[in-house]
């Protein structure tokens, strides 16, 4: 039994309440949908959500998640489904990282930082904190100003609400202030993706960072692996996290 008929509000109430009972499913085969996802998991236990990860045209990435009711029916349908098969494909199941963190790309440079935190709020729900890159900037003036680096870091207050944002974000009609189409992705992506899909990300995640880390200790730090294209330092947490965006997923392994 699952609850269909739960409102967006019950499924957000859920996500917050309830940690360790969501799985990831990796390897799924393009066609499956989510009326497939609720086929095999709903022998596990009572399904409160799940979703299939689309790109911006609708095409699925080939990795969704489904969460329970009760962190013991993820623990099940990691035991019983992980390994199987569909369509011909293996299916990686795994409990879920419970990622909160997305990526925003592709920014308006002229936007402040007040005024992109503003932005986010009024657009998505959940929001925990706004975290846009910005560089110091040197110009014939003898004063220094803070430069929109064209991304940013947004946290939301659970990953079914990131991944809310996430699908949201992927339309290709959907426009940011009404202007342009960010490019959104999770800020760190959870293991066993689609290999044409991890393809794709070249940011990695540094977690535990000195307390006085700064933007030239991680160009420093990870320049030697490769051409880095930008970095960005967050001090929302207890310790400064970093996130290293690299020019080819290549370089993220030898790091």
């Amino acid at each position: 039994m699952d609850r269909r008929a739960a409102s967006q509000g019950d499924y957000d109430e859920q996500d917050r309440r309830v940690k360790g009972a969501e799985v990831f499913v990796g390897g799924l085969p393009r066609s499956a949908t989510e009326g497939t996802l609720r086929e095999i998991f709903s022998p596990c236990g009572e399904i409160v959500d799940l979703r299939i990860m689309k790109d911006q045209n609708g095409v699925s990435k080939g990795f969704g998640f489904v969460r329970f009711a009760e962190r013991e029916c993820a623990h099940i349908a990691k035991r019983q489904k992980n390994g199987i098969e569909l369509q011909g494909k293996r299916l990686a199941v795994d409990l879920s990282m419970d990622q909160d963190t997305l990526f925003f790309g592709n920014l308006c440079k002229e936007w402040s930082a007040e005024e992109f935190e503003e932005l986010i709020h009024k657009t998505f729900k959940d929001v925990l904190s706004v975290d846009l890159a910005t560089a110091s900037n040197l110009d014939s003036s003898a004063s220094r100003r803070r430069v929109n680096r064209g991304f940013a870091f947004v946290r939301f207050s659970s990953h079914g609400a990131a991944a809310r944002v996430l699908r949201i974000g992927s339309r290709t009609d959907f426009l940011l202030g009404g202007i342009l189409h960010p490019a959104i992705n999770w800020a760190e992506r959870e293991s066993n993706v689609d290999a044409d899909e991890m393809a794709k990300i070249k940011t990695a995640f540094v977690g535990n960072l000195p307390a006085n880390a700064n933007e030239d200790y991680l160009k420093n730090l990870f320049g030697r692996f490769g051409e880095v294209m930008r970095v960005a330092v967050s001090r929302k947490g207890q310790y400064p996290v970093g996130f290293i965006h690299f020019s080819s997923r290549s370089l993220i392994a030898g790091a």
